[in-house]
């Protein structure tokens, strides 16, 4: 039996992909979450997860309280009923609920996979070290905990990557892609030109700002369909909506499989997780920013040599 463990939709799309590459092997499912974003979406990709294995289980962080969260990691580590596995499969080695668990079992062999951008970003959570401050000393020593993010990156034997060509956490890398083999070949069937798809994000606190720059990127590229981002307040009649209750790397995945896709984003992280995919095509927009994360990620789209358009002031 192989244990994998998740945090988000998108590690479940990766992790299905994973447990593909060994079809004749169970896998115990763990997944965790916190209570806030414990949603109608998140619910869709556990149940879809559960699915997929053979056994599951689910821990949800407690919204109050550190005696609170060290009492839901005892039970649940003191409870899990299985302590022993061939592999374990995990993304978010950073997290305090992944390194007590994998502390009290046994296993052959760990491999890590990719969380999203923050595996291929250098200065990120996975490239830093677990606190050392009192507290956290003391919660490990309470809770058993052994490893840090820095020990589990380094016990990892594999790391399974969405991001070709590019270094990550652990060196050994294989490849997984979010497409389908329907996909792959399907890009040589597809005469219809690709739809045109903006990818919501609120970059100004004024809705006003907001509005008017997504009229204009419609109205200059030709923007056919629009998929909002979770956090938006405001809404324009300009273009169609998309609704759906997938997240955008599963639905862009489906919806592709007949059909070419130009995506127009600013710097959403998610379009570099299907960059691999022969019916997407993605291209950039930089309007007139000034806040300086926002203008950090334009030279990480351009070392993965994603077309970047600078809009006129």
């Amino acid at each position: 039996m192989n244990l994998i463990i998740c945090h988000t939709p998108l590690q479940v799309l990766i992790a299905e992909k994973i447990m593909e590459k060994f079809p004749n092997e169970d896998f115990y499912g763990v997944m965790f979450t916190y209570a806030s974003y414990h949603n109608q979406k998140f619910q869709h990709y556990w149940q879809r997860f559960s699915e997929k294995c053979a056994k599951s289980e689910l821990f949800i962080y407690p919204q109050a309280g550190r005696f609170s969260l060290f009492s839901a990691l005892y039970q649940f580590n003191k409870k899990f009923p299985q302590r022993q596995f061939n592999n374990i499969f995990v993304a978010s080695i950073d997290d305090l609920f992944v390194q007590t668990f994998i502390s009290q079992l046994q296993f052959n062999l760990l491999c890590t996979f990719d969380d999203g951008t923050a595996n291929i970003v250098q200065n990120s959570i996975y490239y830093q070290d677990s606190s050392q401050s009192i507290v956290r000393k003391m919660a490990n020593l309470v809770l058993g905990n052994k490893y840090s993010t820095q020990k589990l990156r380094q016990l990892s034997q594999k790391h399974y990557s969405i991001y070709p060509n590019m270094p990550n956490i652990v060196e050994n890398i294989e490849l997984v892609s979010l497409s389908n083999s329907v996909e792959q070949n399907s890009a040589k069937f597809s005469e219809k030109p690709p739809l045109a798809l903006l990818l919501g994000q609120p970059l100004y606190e004024d809705n006003q700002q907001n509005i008017a720059l997504v009229e204009r990127v419609v109205e200059q590229f030709g923007i056919e369909l629009y998929l909002p981002h979770p956090r938006e307040s405001f809404k324009t009649d300009k273009v169609k909506y998309i609704e759906t209750p997938l997240i955008f790397e599963d639905y862009i995945s489906q919806q592709s499989q007949q059909q070419k896709y130009r995506i127009y984003t600013y710097f959403s992280g998610a379009v570099l997780n299907v960059l691999n995919n022969p019916n997407i095509e993605v291209i950039s927009i930089k309007p007139n920013l000034t806040n300086p994360t926002y203008l950090a990620c334009y030279p990480i789209f351009e070392k993965f040599r994603v077309k970047v358009i600078e809009l006129d002031k």
